[in-house]
């Protein structure tokens, strides 16, 4: 008897495993919740071409991930076959952004502008919403061979200078500002020549930097960063444009040697006795740039005494760095050097500044994996280049701890899970955070800082469309900011950008209740959304919305110019 339940139980299993398996035999009456479950899941096939052409790649590799990924999720991956034809099968109901990678093309998400390659945000392009059963299909698009931008980087003398690196840099948007923010890079060789290659077409700055890592009485000659094809100003410069798949040469640029000086001081410990053999290094502010240079580093003596020279006129911010104890103590300060040897600079080390505090209430948090958490501390611009740590380490009660914090101005940032969730305040006995940047010390304190997570945040949805045909656009950027343009900065809890989808279609959760405004536009480039002039252009023609805890707006948005920059 025993053996005939075995052999049924057998026959059972070989019966439900060619059912599910076998293409040839319908599941549409099966009432089997596995089964039902199976029956919800999408796919997304389409074709991967070279651009400009009807040629198509194969051994593209896809990858797909939810539009709302953390870092550590892996994404599904595939490759195209000789046709240039991919295949994922078994999606589940959500939204997702598609990427395709391939040697010798730009990396690529479905419906991303060029203007975005730039940038090469993982999660810019149109976003695929797959919805239970539905089958996308023509989801195709074309791969943008990457230029080469070629030279080589001499002396006064013609003579080749190695280890020099070389930036390829654009303009963009961060905290605000218009900076040169670098897009590729390389390191020059023995021969002084650089090769810089993956380049999406486009126009560029390009620049030449040696850093000095030697410390004290370094011979190394003194190079100021300069601009092709020789000048030390981007705004003199000449820009480099870049084709797609050209390979452009004779990029040479010459840096002249100038006059440098240097930085010397005492580096203490916090009991006033001289710290021996501790790291010390230089950054300088470089301007409009978006990366402070690294122009030396040095070691204190048995005295604590330091000299960092080969330095040129400018603002350097001066980093002490020691490991006590599997602690770490540091020690910063800012400097100006003006055309002269700066002496008598004292660095006394510090533990770092602390803060520590809770996510509350409980009841709305019930919902929230606390590791999908992020609590950071975005340092100012001129904080930036920095050590220590930045990122909160949030416990299962949801407390938190933030250690060995640098000097410097920052503001804190919250990135909660997909969700219905916002922050809705953030303080610590009396004093507000949640949109103001604050100046941090060594040995500070901030005990107690309570954010307050609220599950009764606002929705929006709806499509965009154009004006003449009411055709619906994907692929545009939502932009929705607070009606008050004291919110206007960054980063801004009130400012949220997403992506219609392949239908044209957006939806955005989590939304502190309000009044804002909204628009919809083809062109624009990540991060202006920061920029205050930017956002008073489109103050005018965007659409205002009155948002409610806990309710669903529906909207239709017609597309509008994009403003150019300033």
């Amino acid at each position: 008897m025993k053996a005939l339940m075995n052999s049924v139980k057998i026959s059972s299993l070989f019966i439900f495993f060619f059912v599910t398996t076998n293409p040839l035999i319908s599941l549409t009456n099966q009432t089997n919740s596995s089964i039902s479950t199976k029956e919800k899941l999408g796919v997304i096939k389409g074709k991967i071409l070279a651009n400009n052409s009807e040629i198509p790649l194969r051994k593209v590799i896809l990858s797909l991930r939810t539009a709302q990924s953390r870092n550590r999720e892996q994404p599904k991956t595939t490759r195209t076959n000789d046709s240039g034809e991919y295949e994922f099968k078994g999606i589940k109901p959500g939204k997702y952004v598609l990427r395709a990678t391939r040697n010798g093309y730009i990396p690529q998400n479905y419906g991303q502008k060029p203007d975005n390659f730039l940038t090469q945000r993982i999660m810019s392009g149109t976003p695929l919403t797959v919805r239970a059963d539905e089958i996308l299909e023509g989801i195709n698009f074309k791969l943008i061979r990457g230029g080469v931008v070629e030279g080589r980087v001499v002396d006064q003398d013609s003579e080749p200078l190695s280890r020099v690196r070389v930036l390829l840099s654009r303009y963009g948007s961060f905290q605000g500002q218009r900076r040169l923010l670098p897009i590729r890079t390389d390191q020059t060789d023995d021969r002084g020549q650089y090769r810089i290659f993956d380049v999406a077409p486009g126009s560029y700055y390009l620049s030449a930097n040696l850093s000095s890592p030697f410390g004290r009485n370094s011979a190394r000659p003194s190079f100021p960063s300069t601009y092709y094809p020789g000048v030390l100003n981007p705004q003199e410069a000449i820009k480099v444009e870049v084709l797609s798949g050209n390979e452009i040469g004779g990029y040479d640029i010459t840096l002249i040697e100038t006059l440098s000086y240097s930085v010397t001081g005492q580096i203490l410990q916090s009991d006033g006795r001289p710290a021996d053999s501790i790291r010390v290094s230089s950054t300088k502010d470089s301007g409009d740039s978006f990366f402070s240079m690294s122009r030396g580093t040095t070691n204190s003596d048995s005295q604590g005494n330091f000299e960092i020279s080969n330095l040129m006129s400018g603002r350097y911010r001066l980093i002490a760095r020691s490991r006590i104890n599997d602690g770490i103590q540091t020690a910063s300060k800012t400097v100006e050097i003006t055309n002269q040897n700066l002496d008598g600079i004292t660095l006394t080390l510090g533990n770092g500044a602390q803060i520590s505090g809770k996510l509350f209430p409980k009841e709305n948090l019930k919902d929230i994996d606390p590791r999908q958490i992020q609590i950071r501390m975005i340092p100012s611009i001129s904080t930036r280049g920095m050590f220590g740590r930045s990122r909160a380490t949030i416990n299962e009660d949801f407390t938190f701890q933030i250690e060995n914090i640098l000097e410097g101005l920052y503001q804190f940032s919250v990135n909660l899970p997909p969700g219905n969730h916002y922050v809705k305040a953030i303080q610590s006995e009396g004093q507000d955070f949640s949109d103001t940047a604050f100046e941090v010390r060594n040995g500070d304190r901030i005990r107690n800082l309570e954010i307050q997570i609220s599950s009764e945040g606002a929705e929006l949805t709806g499509w965009v469309e154009k004006k003449e045909s009411r055709e619906r656009v994907e692929g545009a950027t939502v932009l929705l900011f607070s009606k008050n343009s004291n919110f206007w900065k960054s980063p801004a809890r009130f400012t949220k950008t997403t992506q219609t989808d392949q239908k044209g279609n957006f939806s955005v959760r989590g939304l502190i209740p309000g009044e804002y405004l909204l628009c919809a536009l083809l062109d624009h480039e990540p991060g202006r959304e920061s920029e205050f002039n930017y956002l008073k252009k489109l103050e005018t023609e965007a659409k205002q919305l009155n948002l409610v805890p806990n309710k669903v707006l529906q909207t239709t948005i017609v597309v509008i110019p994009t403003p150019t920059s300033d």
